[in-house]
């Protein structure tokens, strides 16, 4: 009876050790249920199988197009085109560089993306700390990433997006800023700098997904397919 009674008590203490784990890992390491999943993708993911993807509950896709004032992501048409043909709502994501003026690299962003109907807003990846490899960083940083968004929305009609995380946000982002629309990366915890009503988060760079050989950063929206549809360039 004794080693009774001590094995109930084991398999209790087990129940309550699993049910804390389960409550930790659901409210704090994985989104909400309600919400959206998606990626985004950049040559670094190789070919990627859209169809599959799609079919992978993945909504939507942020995919890169350019960084600078030069550089073009040797996959970007080939992925803009795979994600439209399988029916995931696409945007497209400008990586920013402290190095050159913000308007420079709206220029070049709009050379290479297509104005089309139906997609997501541009973002801007504001993140790299990294110092220049020719000359001094631009004196305002901030400034610089204002210039380019007003840029793209005098010449695309739609304000873009800012994604960044807690290291470049709390270096380079003021009272200006407190309009914006914003994309956190928070790995495994939802982002608590910022803006308490995010549009996206990134909440892992290593996921899994069909249709991707590798690993891929996974995004939540904060809203439902009629909400994110909402958002699209009309």
């Amino acid at each position: 009876m004794q080693r009774i009674v001590v094995l109930i008590a084991f398999l209790s203490m087990l129940l309550v050790v699993a049910g804390i784990w389960w409550t930790k890992t659901s409210s704090q390491g994985v989104p909400r249920s309600s919400h959206l999943e998606g990626v985004d993708v950049a040559h670094y993911q190789g070919r990627i199988d859209w169809d599959a993807l799609a079919g992978d509950e993945t909504a939507f896709a942020y995919i890169k197009a350019t960084e600078g004032t030069s550089v073009v992501d040797p996959r970007f048409a080939e992925n803009w085109r795979g994600a439209r043909r399988a029916g995931v709502l696409r945007g497209a994501y400008h990586y920013f560089s402290p190095c050159q003026y913000g308007r420079d690299q709206a220029v070049h962003f709009l050379s290479i993306v297509p104005a089309t109907l139906g997609d997501l807003p541009p973002a801007i990846d504001a993140e790299s700390l990294s110092a220049c490899s020719e000359g001094p960083a631009i004196s305002d940083i901030s400034g610089e990433i204002i210039d380019f968004m007003r840029f793209i929305e005098s010449e695309r009609g739609v304000r873009p997006f800012i994604y960044t995380n807690r290291r470049f946000y709390e270096r380079h982002f003021d009272e200006r800023f407190e309009s914006e629309s914003f994309w956190l990366s928070s790995f495994g915890d939802e982002p608590d700098f910022g803006p308490r009503n995010w549009v996206f988060w990134q909440y892992a760079e290593d996921g899994r997904r069909r249709g991707i050989s590798g690993p891929v950063d996974l995004n939540v929206f904060a809203g439902d397919m009629d909400d994110l549809r909402g958002l699209t360039v009309p």
